[in-house]
């Protein structure tokens, strides 16, 4: 799991700080954790993308997001959650930008983080930014049969 402490919390061991001008807030990250480790997920490249994406029955949420993003580290966990709340019903994937410039740009991806949803390897919805676990289910519901 991502570990994300809010300030005042005491257990503060081992953490960098980031400050989010966006939320006027600080966060301490583990910087042993990363985005791509804390969601348990099918990692996309442009070598299994039409495999994974494009012959699935299953709608796919596909997570964009960036090793260096800050505001990824808030929708990373939300991400994981879901993985374990829809399991075997939707396929949960990631794309870190920064490795899959060509998938980011095949879906209009300017702003991270980004989650866009398919369903017959066609767009179903997207939510962009930073978000809250409700906002994704939303999204999550549109596809789901």
């Amino acid at each position: 799991k991502s570990t994300i402490w809010p300030p005042g919390n005491s257990n503060r061991k081992n953490t960098e700080t980031y400050f989010s001008p966006m939320f006027a807030a600080v966060f301490y990250v583990s910087p042993e954790i990363q985005p791509d480790s804390t969601v348990p997920a099918i990692i996309l490249t442009h070598g299994n993308f039409s495999s994974v994406v494009l012959q699935s029955p299953l709608p796919i949420f596909v997570y964009f997001w960036a090793e260096w993003c800050h505001r990824c580290t808030t929708v990373s966990p939300v991400v994981n959650q879901l993985a374990a709340q829809y399991g075997d019903r939707v396929k949960i994937c990631t794309v870190n930008i920064d490795e899959q410039p060509g998938l980011a740009a095949e879906y209009g991806v300017r702003a991270i983080p980004t989650v866009v949803v398919l369903r017959d390897g066609q767009v179903a919805g997207q939510v962009v930014g930073p978000t809250n676990r409700s906002d994704l289910e939303n999204t999550l519901d549109l596809v789901m049969p």
